[in-house]
């Protein structure tokens, strides 16, 4: 993937939260109950951001 497609994926989330990626991972790791879509939104986003971020890092590097 590209880093425009990371950003773009990790928006879609912040849109569809109304939070950050932070504040999410918080409330989906410290839920009682594991919520199945939320569960499988949080891994998607935690990919997202972890690409984005490695996207990032080799690009200023370029």
């Amino acid at each position: 993937m590209y880093l425009l497609e990371f950003e773009e994926e990790c928006e879609r989330f912040r849109q569809k939260y109304y939070i950050s990626f932070e504040e999410f991972e918080k409330s989906v790791l410290n839920a009682k109950d594991e919520k199945f879509e939320e569960w499988d939104d949080y891994l998607a986003w935690k990919f997202a951001e972890d690409g984005r971020k490695h996207r990032n890092k080799r690009s200023k590097k370029s």
